[in-house]
C-alpha cells in the first residue's frame, strides 16, 4: 500500500511538471509568433511604402510623357484617316471615269440628270418580255445597291441633306419600277397562258430564274375541282388551292426576290397613319390656294374625292392633296409639315398593293383613279393611283428640262395639258369599272395587332429575300376566228383576284359552305418553300407575312408550319395571299465564347470569332481588302473566299445568316457586360494600329473588371501559327491609362497589381510597344493605313470586348 501511494505522488509531482513546461513552451511560441507577426507586419508596411512611391513614381513619370503619347496616337490616328479619305475618293472618281469609258448606257446614280433618264426611259419602254425585264430590273437592283452604299458610307457632315434625299428619292422610284416591271412581265405570260398550255395537266406552269429573282407562274385553265396544288420541282416551291380557287379562272404566282424592298418600311410605319393620305371625317385636310389658281385647284380637289355609296351610304371619304403643281405649296403630312417623307410615307403611295390597301371585306374604296402632284426631289412628279394597286409616275423634271430651260411657259402649259389629259383619263377608268371591287383599297382600320405576332426587326433578321404569293385574274386569251389571232384588249393591267371572295364572284353554281353570317367560309391556302441556299438558318426558320395595313411584318393569319429540316423545306397556310419571309434571330451568335486577333505577316491578320454557335474567320490583307475565309461546316461560295471591302462583307455575311456584327439595340437582346463605347472604341483603334506584329485575345477577367476598365490578352507575335498559351499576358486599359497585369488568366482571383517591372502608360499602343523588339516596331511602323482601317472598322462592327 505504501509503495502505491509513493507512486501516486511521484506522478502527480511529473504531471505539474509537465504542465509546467508545456505552458511555458506556448508561451514562447506565442512570444514568437507575436514577433514573427510584427516582422511580417512592418514588412508588409515596408513593402507597401516602397509600392506606394514605385506607384507615385511611375504615375508622375505617366503623367511626365502622357501629353506625348496622346499626341502621338492623334497623330497615327489622323495620317490613317486622312490618308484612307484620300484612297476613297481616289477610287470613286476612278470608278465614275473607268463608267464613263465603258460607254455601256449604264448611269451613274447619283448624277440627277443621269439616274433621272435612266428612269424616264425605261418607264417608257414597252418591252415586257420576261428575260429582257429580268435583265433591266438586275441592272436597275446594282443601281439600288450602289446607291444604298453611297449613303451608308457617307456621313451626315459630309454630304448635303439634298443629295441624301434626291438618293432616297431614287432609290424609291427604282424600286417602284422594278415591282412594275414584274407585273407586266408576268401580265405578258398570262397572256400567252391558253396557247403555252401543259398537255398533261391542262394548265399552264412556267418557271424563269436570274441571279436575282425567281419566277414561278401557274395558270388555272383546266379548272379541276379535284385539283389540290401544284410543286414547282426547279425551283423548289408548291401551292396548295381551296376548291373555291380550283374552278376560278385565276393565276398563282410565286415571285422569289433575293433582296428585300419591303423591311424598310417597318421602322417607319407609324409616319403613314399621321400623313399623307387623310380620311375626311377624323381629319379634315386643309388646301392651301395661290392666287389666280382657286379654280383650279378647286376642280383638283373634285376630282380627287372618291365616294362608294353602295357600300358606305353616310360616309364620304376624300383624298385631297394640297400639292398643287403651279403654286407649289407642300403637301399636307399632318404633324410634319415637311417634303421630307418618311421612307414609308413615300412608298405608302407607290405601293399601295402591298402597305395598306391589301385587306378584303371593304366597305369603301378607291375609284378607278387618283392622281396625285408631288414636288420631290428633282421636280414635280405625277402619280396616278390606279385601281389595281400600282402607281404610275412622270418626272416632269426628267421630260421636260430641257424645254423648261428654253420656255418655261411652254413647260406649263404643257403640265397644265397633262393634268386635263390625265384626269380624263381617271374619269374614264372609273366610269368603265366602276362598281368592281378590288383586293387592294383602303380598308376600315384594323383592330390592334397583338404585340406578340408583330416581327421586331431589330431581333429578328430576314433571310433569303423575299416571296410575294399572289393570285391574279388570268387576262383574256387570243382565240382563232378564221384565220385570224383575235384577242380582246384591255388597259386595267394585271388585276389581283380577291381572296377571301364573296359567293358572287365565283364562276361557278357549285354549292359552298357558308357561316351563321351567311358569308362564304374561304379555306386557307398553302404554300411550300426550300429554303434558299445563299442563306445559313442556324436554327429552325421562322415565317412572316407583310401586313399591308400596319406596314410590317407579322406571324398572325399562319398556322400550319412544318419544317422538314433533311430536306430545307418549310411549309405553312395563310388565310389569304400576301409576300412573305423567312426569319432568324440576328442574336443567335450572340454573345460570343472567344475571339482572337492574329497577325499573319505585315499587313495581314485573321480575326477568328467562335459565336454561340459557329466559328467564322475574317482574315484582312492590304488594300483595304477582307474576306470570310472560314465558316464552320457551312459552304457559301457566293461569301466565302472573296475579298471585299469591310462594309460589303458585312453586309453579305448578314444576308448569309452568320451575323457576328453588334447593332447599336444589341444590348437590349443579349445579356452582355457592356463597355463604356468612348473605352472600346480607343482599344479598337490601337489594336488595329498594332495589329501586324502583336495577337490579341479574349479574357476571362474582362467581365470582372467592371464597365469603365477593359482587360485583354496581348503578346508580340511574328510568326505564323498559334500564339503559345504562356506567351499571354494581361492588360489593364481604362480612360486614364494602361498597366500590365501580374495575375495570369489561369489565375483563381482577380487583382489589379502591376506585374514585375511593368509601368503605367498613356496608351496600350506605347504599353506594348515598350517591350517589343526591332522587328516588332518596323512592322508597326510600316503598316499600311489601309489595312489598319480595315482591322478598325471588323472591330468595331463586332465589338468582341463587349460580347464575350
Amino acid at each position: 500500500m505504501s509503495a502505491n501511494k509513493r507512486r501516486d505522488k511521484l506522478s502527480k509531482v511529473e504531471k505539474k511538471k509537465l504542465q509546467k513546461e508545456e505552458d511555458e513552451q506556448r508561451q514562447r511560441e506565442e512570444e514568437a509568433a507575436r514577433l514573427l507577426a510584427e516582422q511580417e507586419e512592418l514588412q508588409r508596411q515596408e513593402e507597401e511604402r516602397k509600392e506606394q512611391e514605385e506607384h507615385q513614381r511611375l504615375e508622375l513619370k505617366d503623367r511626365e510623357r502622357r501629353e506625348d503619347e496622346l499626341s502621338e496616337l492623334r497623330h497615327l490616328l489622323d495620317e490613317m484617316q486622312n490618308a484612307v479619305a484620300r484612297w476613297k475618293h481616289e477610287a470613286s472618281a476612278k470608278t465614275k471615269w473607268e463608267r464613263y469609258m465603258r460607254c455601256d448606257g449604264t448611269p451613274d446614280p447619283s448624277i440627277p440628270h443621269e439616274i433621272n433618264g435612266f428612269i424616264s426611259l425605261w418607264n417608257e419602254d414597252t418591252e415586257v418580255q420576261i428575260a429582257p425585264v429580268l435583265e433591266s430590273c438586275s441592272l436597275a437592283q446594282r443601281l439600288i445597291e450602289e446607291l444604298e452604299d453611297l449613303l451608308s458610307e457617307t456621313p451626315q457632315s459630309a454630304g448635303s441633306s439634298s443629295d441624301t434625299h434626291r438618293h432616297q428619292e431614287t432609290i424609291l422610284s427604282l424600286q417602284e419600277l422594278i415591282h412594275s416591271k414584274h407585273n407586266q412581265a408576268t401580265e405578258e405570260i398570262l397572256k400567252w397562258s391558253r396557247a403555252n398550255m401543259d398537255i398533261e395537266t391542262g394548265n399552264t406552269q412556267t418557271v424563269v430564274r436570274d441571279a436575282d429573282v425567281t419566277l414561278c407562274l401557274w395558270a388555272n385553265l383546266n379548272k379541276n375541282p379535284r385539283f389540290k396544288g401544284y410543286h414547282f420541282h426547279e425551283a423548289g416551291f408548291g401551292f396548295e388551292l381551296p376548291k373555291q380557287l380550283a374552278v376560278s379562272d385565276v393565276a398563282v404566282r410565286i415571285l422569289h426576290t433575293r433582296f428585300d424592298h419591303l423591311s424598310c418600311l417597318s421602322a417607319g410605319a407609324h409616319h403613314i397613319s399621321q400623313g399623307s393620305i387623310k380620311t375626311e371625317e377624323s381629319h379634315p385636310s386643309t388646301v392651301e390656294e395661290g392666287d389666280g389658281d382657286k379654280e383650279q385647284q378647286g376642280s383638283t380637289e373634285e376630282s380627287l374625292d372618291y365616294t362608294d355609296e353602295d357600300s358606305v351610304r353616310s360616309e364620304t371619304r376624300k383624298v385631297r392633296c394640297t400639292e398643287h403643281v403651279h403654286t407649289g405649296s407642300r403637301m399636307n403630312l399632318g404633324r410634319n409639315e415637311s417634303k421630307d417623307w418618311s421612307c414609308s410615307a413615300r412608298m405608302q403611295l407607290m405601293y399601295p398593293s402591298y402597305l395598306g390597301w391589301g385587306k378584303n371585306n371593304i366597305q369603301g374604296f378607291l375609284p378607278s383613279s387618283v392622281l396625285l402632284f408631288l414636288n420631290v426631289g428633282t421636280g414635280v412628279r405625277r402619280w396616278k393611283m390606279m385601281r389595281n394597286g400600282y402607281m404610275r409616275t412622270q418626272s416632269f423634271a426628267s421630260v421636260a428640262s430641257e424645254k423648261e430651260e428654253k420656255n418655261g411657259r411652254h413647260v406649263k402649259e404643257l403640265e397644265e395639258q397633262r393634268w386635263g389629259e390625265a384626269r380624263r383619263d381617271s374619269l374614264q377608268e372609273e366610269t368603265a369599272i366602276a362598281g368592281e371591287r378590288d383586293s387592294y383599297f383602303p380598308p376600315e382600320p384594323p383592330a390592334t395587332l397583338v404585340e406578340t405576332e408583330v416581327v421586331d426587326l431589330h431581333q429578328y433578321t430576314p433571310l433569303g429575300g423575299v416571296f410575294y404569293f399572289d393570285a391574279f385574274r388570268i387576262p383574256p386569251q387570243s382565240q382563232l376566228v378564221n384565220g385570224w389571232d383575235v384577242r380582246e384588249l384591255s388597259d386595267t393591267g394585271l388585276q389581283r383576284f380577291p381572296y377571301p371572295v364573296d359567293e358572287s364572284q365565283l364562276h361557278s353554281s357549285t354549292s359552298r359552305p357558308l357561316d351563321e353570317g351567311g358569308a362564304l367560309v374561304s379555306p386557307p391556302v398553302g404554300v411550300t418553300v426550300t429554303l434558299p441556299n445563299s442563306a445559313v438558318f442556324l436554327e429552325d426558320p421562322q415565317v412572316a407575312r407583310w401586313d399591308p395595313v400596319a406596314c410590317q411584318w407579322t406571324r398572325e393569319s399562319i398556322g400550319n408550319i412544318t419544317y422538314d429540316a433533311s430536306l430545307k423545306r418549310i411549309s405553312f397556310q395563310m388565310d389569304s395571299f400576301y409576300p412573305f419571309t423567312l426569319l432568324q434571330d440576328m442574336h443567335i451568335n450572340m454573345p460570343f465564347q472567344s475571339w482572337e486577333l492574329r497577325p499573319l505577316g505585315l499587313n495581314s491578320a485573321v480575326l477568328v470569332v467562335t459565336a454561340a454557335v459557329t466559328e467564322v474567320h475574317f482574315t484582312v490583307k492590304q488594300g483595304h481588302h477582307c474576306m470570310l475565309s472560314s465558316a464552320t461546316e457551312y459552304e457559301l461560295p457566293h461569301v466565302l473566299g472573296r475579298w471585299m471591302s469591310p462594309s460589303a462583307l458585312q453586309k453579305a455575311v448578314r444576308r448569309a445568316g452568320l451575323d457576328v456584327f453588334a447593332s447599336e439595340s444589341s444590348e437590349k437582346y443579349v445579356s452582355i457586360d457592356a463597355k463604356e463605347p468612348s473605352i472600346a472604341q480607343a482599344a479598337y483603334e490601337q489594336m488595329a494600329l498594332l495589329s501586324c506584329a502583336v495577337a490579341f485575345s479574349w479574357s476571362r477577367w474582362n467581365s470582372h473588371c467592371g464597365r469603365e476598365q477593359l482587360v485583354v490578352q496581348a503578346c508580340e507575335h511574328l510568326e505564323a501559327g498559334p500564339v503559345p498559351e504562356k506567351a499571354w499576358s494581361l492588360y489593364l486599359l481604362n480612360a486614364e491609362r494602361t498597366c500590365r497585369l501580374r495575375i495570369r488568366e489561369q489565375s483563381e482571383s482577380f487583382s489589379t497589381a502591376l506585374d514585375g517591372g511593368s509601368e503605367f502608360h498613356a496608351t496600350l499602343l506605347h504599353m506594348l510597344r515598350d517591350g517589343m523588339g526591332a522587328p516588332g516596331h518596323g512592322r508597326v511602323r510600316d503598316a499600311d493605313p489601309f489595312f489598319v482601317d480595315c482591322v478598325l472598322q471588323l472591330l468595331m462592327a463586332t465589338r468582341v470586348l463587349s460580347y464575350c
